[in-house]
């Protein structure tokens, strides 16, 4: 529940038109803006958010896997590594979702891989300014649904133009254009969002709330902070292989003497997945919550698989001749650690998915004791009472009801909303609040009844 209405409440709230404020904004960015067209087509309910949610998930997943497509052309090999990318998935989402990171900080970063390695393989469309365009709103739109990540996409395409550049000039040029790029995008952006806001009849907001919470002393991040791993953690083994590929990338392309297409296309694809994991990475350095290493670990998993081909297309070759050549030998011997990795996820994946697809089955998707909470909540509680707390929006939203407030989510915004709910509390008769949250009841409201069910707990109370 905390970390779902931590997500889904700015979508509730955009969902019946409240405008972005000072008290009624995320710490994960704009995205509602994006979901908004999603679920109302879909059918403006809980419903609809959670068809909105997996088909960004789904779009996500068939980005990473046209990756691996386009970098392994082994038929078996892309087979196993399809289940690597898709098992780890299932794995690491097992004990239930967590839209923080998919697909909040997936969606862009994939879109933009996807596109800058079809671009990579040669697959130009002869009309340069329609994939110009498609960079623009690729870029616009990735800000505005998470400020983070949609940065990560600027800097992905940014590096991926200035390293296809032929030339010192051209590369120097392409990176100045770029920087128009990046700051145009975040422009349209925040555009958006303002227009938007227009749109439901309320004020602009201003660039400090747009990039909440950077360049903010307001959020308490110490409420975020858990302790790095040492460096023989995961994250470690991430830095060294990105950091690795994207340098040899860069050096290959730096050199407007190397000539070889297919080489070149080889080394931009790498830049690109390299990059994209780099900045990614960013976001667990951040905070280092185990789910949240997948957003670098999924691009992590396709370098290697483009490196297991090497040692995948060796395996028929004269042994005794690589072995007489020590750097061919150390490749080979890397790309066979790589093809290890990648054959471990796979298994690993395939073999977690028969308890963790149980395990979703009993909990997360059992929705009839859902239903059944909901409907003692309807009985007990009069329609469109003032009401508040973790969840409470999304329980409304799936009533069809008016909550009366719309503010930042409780789990992580609740103390910038806290005035608008004494304002509310004081005007209303009577309001129900979910059980914990540490709201102070003033004294002049007595308890009516308590609410239990098996997925919460709620109080409602009556002006004496």
């Amino acid at each position: 529940m905390h970390h779902i209405h931590a997500y889904e409440n700015s979508i509730v709230n955009v969902m019946n038109h409240a405008p972005y404020s000072n008290i009624q904004f995320s710490i994960y960015g704009f995205y509602a803006v994006v979901y908004y067209p999603f679920v109302k087509l879909l059918g403006d309910d809980t419903f609809a958010i959670a068809l909105t949610i997996s088909f960004f998930v789904f779009v996500t997943y068939v980005m990473f896997f046209y990756a691996a497509k386009r970098m392994v052309k082994n038929r078996l090999l892309f087979g196993i590594l399809v289940l690597a990318i898709g098992g780890t998935a299932v794995t690491f989402f097992s004990r239930g979702q967590y839209y923080q990171v998919q697909p909040q900080r997936f969606l862009f970063p994939a879109l933009t891989m996807a596109f800058l390695i079809w671009q990579a393989g040669g697959n130009r469309n002869p009309n340069q300014k329609r994939i110009a365009a498609a960079e623009w709103i690729l870029g616009s739109a990735g800000v505005l649904f998470n400020l983070e990540s949609g940065l990560f996409s600027l800097v992905t395409i940014s590096a991926f133009h200035v390293f296809e550049r032929r030339n010192r000039r051209e590369q120097l040029w392409e990176a100045g254009k770029r920087l128009v790029y990046g700051a145009g995008c975040f422009l349209l952006a925040y555009g958006m969002v303002n227009l938007y806001n227009w749109m439901v009849g309320g004020a602009g907001i201003g660039l400090k709330r747009f990039i909440f919470p950077f360049l903010s002393a307001e959020y308490d991040v110490s409420t975020l902070r858990t302790p790095l791993p040492d460096v023989f953690a995961g994250f470690f083994v991430h830095i060294v292989v990105f950091s690795y590929t994207a340098i040899r990338a860069m050096a290959y392309l730096w050199n407007t003497k190397n000539a070889d297409e297919e080489k070149r296309r080889q080394r931009q694809i790498q830049l690109t997945v390299a990059i994209s994991g780099l900045c990614a990475l960013t976001y667990y350095m951040n905070r280092t919550a185990a789910q949240c290493i997948m957003i670098s670990h999924i691009p992590f998993v396709l370098l290697l698989g483009h490196d297991a081909e090497t040692f995948w297309n060796a395996r028929k070759e004269d042994l005794a001749g690589i072995v007489r050549q020590p750097e061919r030998l150390f490749r080979l011997s890397s790309s066979f650690i790589a093809y290890l990795l990648v054959a471990w996820f796979a298994i690993e994946g395939v073999l977690s998915v028969g308890w963790s697809f149980h395990n979703r089955a009993t909990t997360v998707w059992n929705t009839d004791s859902l239903h059944e909470s909901l409907e003692i909540f309807q009985q007990e509680i009069p329609r469109d009472t003032l009401a508040f707390g973790t969840g409470m929006p999304e329980l409304y939203y799936y009533l069809g009801w008016d909550p009366q407030i719309a503010i930042g989510d409780w789990s992580d915004m609740n103390h910038y909303g806290v005035e608008e709910v004494d304002r509310k509390v004081s005007e209303a008769e009577s309001f129900v609040m979910m059980d914990g949250i540490g709201y102070p009841v003033p004294e002049d409201f007595f308890v009516v009844k308590q609410v239990a069910t098996e997925n919460f707990s709620c109080t409602y109370y009556m002006r004496k």
